[in-house]
């Protein structure tokens, strides 16, 4: 699973307490066949935030998990992206183990 590079959610998300409540929830995750080697998938110092995410769509394009692949089409990653995801990915979740009945 790989997650937006941080540099790149420091300055998308410069509101540390959106940040940190966002960062680390299952709607920021990818599933990806193998970890990208160092430093691959992440924008060169002062390079835009865009550049990072056009990096990281290119590659969720080739994967074979429809989930990670559909991630592709968007034109950026950010707060509201990842909330949409969640809200996705939450709503599979409950589809497929009928979470309400838990």
């Amino acid at each position: 699973v790989a997650a937006a590079s941080v540099d790149m959610v420091r300055r998308q998300w410069s509101d540390e307490g959106e940040r940190e409540e966002w960062a680390n929830r299952i709607g920021n995750l990818a599933l990806v066949s193998s970890p990208l080697p160092r430093n691959r998938g992440r924008a060169k110092k002062g390079a835009s935030i865009s550049s990072s995410w056009e990096i990281k769509s290119k590659r969720y394009m080739k994967e074979p998990w429809p989930l990670t692949s559909q991630l592709a089409e968007l034109e950026e990653w950010d707060v509201d992206a990842v909330k949409d995801q969640q809200k996705d990915l939450v709503s599979l979740m409950d589809f497929v183990w009928s979470l309400e009945n838990i």
